[in-house]
């Protein structure tokens, strides 16, 4: 949880003080990846492939279920898009920040603090590049015009992939 803190506060200092404490984006991002290998994303509590949506909606009385598999959640510095299956687990957590310096992440931050892409598709003006996190894959989505982060997520294959799924995405599986 203080792990968690100091990133946000990390985040959201002046870009001046921040180039003190971070020159650039390597530390968020080599924390965004640890997280990611947990199931876990910045500010929210839960993780893909550990919690069911009913446990998010306990924690936090502001998530919404939209329309199924599908409940939105916001918080002070990101919206998040919560997927689960039809047991109710998390399978994808997006992330799209608000008012945190994560938006400013470029593709070039990316590759140089994570190193090698496991896997990059362009598709529809969006650039998609992933990271192998353990059981879990981190994908960044980042606007093809401007290479800036649009979003991110955390991607649980084997929670999708499960006896109660009507469409599972093997298009993932790289």
């Amino acid at each position: 949880m203080l792990k968690h803190l100091l990133l946000l506060v990390i985040l959201l200092l002046p870009t001046s003080l921040k180039a003190d404490l971070c020159s650039d984006m390597d530390e968020v991002l080599i924390d965004i990846h640890e997280l990611s290998k947990e199931g876990s994303v910045i500010e929210m509590k839960g993780a893909a492939g550990k919690t069911t949506v009913d446990a998010i909606q306990t924690m936090y009385s502001q998530c919404k279920m939209e329309t199924y598999p599908l409940a939105t959640l916001k918080l002070k510095h990101n919206f998040f898009k919560i997927y689960y299956d039809k047991g109710m687990l998390i399978y994808e957590i997006d992330v799209y920040p608000i008012d945190s310096n994560i938006k400013e992440i470029s593709k070039k931050d990316i590759t140089n603090a994570l190193g090698f892409v496991d896997h990059e598709v362009r598709e529809g003006g969006m650039d998609k590049i992933g990271y192998n996190a353990g059981e879990n894959k981190l994908v960044f989505v980042l606007s093809e015009k401007s290479q800036k982060l649009q979003y991110y997520y955390v991607y649980n294959y084997r929670a999708h992939f499960n006896n109660m799924c009507d469409s599972c995405d093997n298009d993932r599986r790289w």
